[in-house]
């Protein structure tokens, strides 16, 4: 999350376009929805922090974690970086998150930053509490411009220190919001977590120990007619995501994160579980031929075309 302040553009053909806007149509109506049901229920419950935040370096990630508290309920939001970005993966975990439904959530890192609506998958953990996860979050979400195409922010000091909550909405459940303060020295420190856990995933040339990088086995197979999202397919739109995957010794991908991707937001989930699931290789050698953990970068196309994935 570097301290300048970025842009990136994400154009799109003029049939895009107009699928994107009808598709944004249906988006913001079903905001609206949230919003207003929101609203007749009150405010949103407020989990106040229980704990400070810890960042840990594991063996293939920087996981940061805090805990929440309102009344008796406690919930834990865990953000997970597999290296340097602007992405990461978050979950929340906890009742708040429980009996998800409807293919839609709204997120908002506030109170300056636009709520944005994208996808997600529930979860549960090993102890049985409810989970909601998200691939690809940002802090900043995409912005629509006159012309249709997109513009995306990379977090700077100043919006990573603006921000106050977390709030997580869902159609028909009550909305919730997480008093996060703050992000910046969180930020600074998974920063620093990151740069350093990069090293033992980098090739020699670059500082690191891969001396040999890991070669993809069946990679025809890992992305399926049925990995396309159900909502995406009914209107006829497409995607263009970039991955990094890190791959173990023992040849399978043990983390997703997405590194760029098409607004909007509703293809990440669906990818990252079916390369988590499928992808497999050659794990990657030292100079001494050991077996190392290393990086995979790819860019996968959801492209509809006669009703077949291509």
């Amino acid at each position: 999350m570097p301290p300048e302040k970025r842009e990136r553009s994400i154009s799109n053909t003029s049939t895009e376009v107009k699928m994107r806007s009808l598709f944004y149509g249906l988006v913001a109506c079903a905001m609206a929805t949230m919003v207003a049901e929101g609203s007749a229920r009150d405010i949103a419950v407020i989990y106040q922090p229980s704990n400070e935040w810890s960042v840990e370096r594991q063996a293939d990630r920087c996981v940061a974690r805090r805990a929440f508290r309102h009344e008796d309920e406690t919930a834990r939001l865990v953000f997970e970086h597999g290296g340097r970005g602007d992405t990461f993966n978050m979950t929340i975990i906890g009742d708040a998150v429980r009996n998800t439904h409807g293919p839609l959530i709204s997120v908002q890192f506030g109170p300056a930053e636009k709520p944005s609506g994208r996808n997600y998958t529930s979860a549960e953990t090993r102890g049985g509490d409810a989970a909601l996860v998200l691939y690809g979050a940002r802090f900043s979400p995409a912005e629509r411009t006159a012309d249709g195409s997109f513009i995306v922010k990379t977090p700077d000091a100043e919006l990573l220190d603006a921000i106050e909550y977390l709030q997580i909405e869902r159609a028909g459940l009550k909305r919730f919001r997480l008093e996060t303060g703050g992000l910046l020295e969180l930020s600074e420190a998974i920063d620093r977590c990151t740069e350093a856990l990069e090293t033992s995933f980098l090739s020699t040339d670059r500082g690191g120990v891969v001396a040999s990088r890991a070669v993809p086995l069946d990679q025809g197979s890992w992305v399926q007619q049925s990995d396309y999202p159900g909502l995406m397919q009914k209107y006829g739109m497409g995607a263009r995501i970039a991955v990094r995957l890190t791959v173990g010794t023992a040849g399978r991908a043990t983390f997703c994160q997405i590194q760029n991707s098409t607004v909007p937001q509703m293809f990440e989930d669906a990818l990252c579980l079916a390369l988590m699931r499928r992808a497999k290789f050659e794990p990657a050698l030292n100079e001494d031929g050991e077996k190392v953990p290393s990086y995979w970068s790819l860019t996968v196309d959801f492209r509809m075309k006669q009703g077949r994935l291509h």
